[in-house]
């Protein structure tokens, strides 16, 4: 069963878009909270965290997934995104999850994908409730999004235009450059230790799959695995091949595994 909802945000200054999965079965039901990349939505590249919730609620597993701020069904301004802002959004999410009788708080698991994966590995750090992680294609570092005229023009104006060739230009801040800048994962998946499921396609040139592996060696967890695939940033998701349901099924193994 799959229902679109708005979640209020922890500020209440805000909703957040959301899609909850919930299965057939009776509940409470372990969830997964799904965080998408950079400019992106709810749904992921080529519906992938759609294909991720459908193949869960196979497995009595529920999940939310939701749009960042300024992404999506978002009615906010872009400007107002920042790593902060998204791991608040992930403990809105956390906290409906609470109140909510057919889902189960001692079972939650995350999922992140590109900067989501950097969102996860930070949201996993502050929320005890998270009992796993599972990064796909995850970011260590995100300031090179950000060039050197890029910053310049946010000092001066406090952001500046992050252009796609796949959705409108958006205005990035002053402030996630400031955070992205300080971005430091590796200690925090050490201090936290919980088990993490990387996955990464050799052939991304957007995220360098070494990250994947060097934030497997940092949680120090017997369960933690590392998974390389021949794929790009988004597992060759439009392209007629075999690469992205591999991703969905070891991903949705896993997660019945440690849930």
């Amino acid at each position: 069963m799959k229902q679109r909802i708005e979640i209020e945000s922890l500020s209440k200054k805000y909703t957040i878009p959301s899609v909850v999965t919930m299965p057939d079965s009776k509940g409470p039901h372990p969830v997964v909270v799904m965080c998408h990349g950079t400019g992106s939505n709810k749904d992921e590249a080529g519906n992938l965290y759609v294909q991720l919730a459908e193949s869960l609620e196979k497995q009595d597993i529920a999940s939310i997934r939701f749009d960042f701020v300024g992404n999506g069904e978002s009615k906010e301004d872009y400007i107002g995104y920042t790593l902060s802002s998204a791991v608040d959004d992930v403990k809105s999410i956390v906290e409906y999850i609470k109140q909510h009788p057919s889902l189960s708080e001692e079972h939650m698991g995350c999922v992140g994908f590109s900067q989501g994966g950097s969102v996860m590995v930070l949201s996993v750090s502050e929320i005890e409730e998270f009992k796993c992680g599972v990064g796909w294609s995850a970011a260590l570092t995100l300031i090179e999004m950000a060039d050197e005229e890029m910053r310049k023009t946010a000092e001066t104006q406090g952001w500046a235009w992050l252009n796609f060739d796949f959705r409108d230009s958006v205005r990035l801040s002053k402030q996630w450059m400031d955070e992205a800048s300080e971005l430091d994962l590796l200690p925090l998946l050490e201090k936290r230790g919980l088990p993490l499921l990387a996955i990464a396609g050799t052939l991304d040139t957007v995220v360098d799959c070494a990250c994947s592996e060097k934030m497997v060696k940092a949680t120090h967890n017997s369960l933690s695995e590392l998974m390389l695939v021949e794929g790009d940033h988004i597992f060759c998701v439009f392209e007629h091949d075999k690469v992205w349901p591999k991703v969905i099924e070891k991903t949705t193994v896993w997660l019945k595994e440690m849930l």
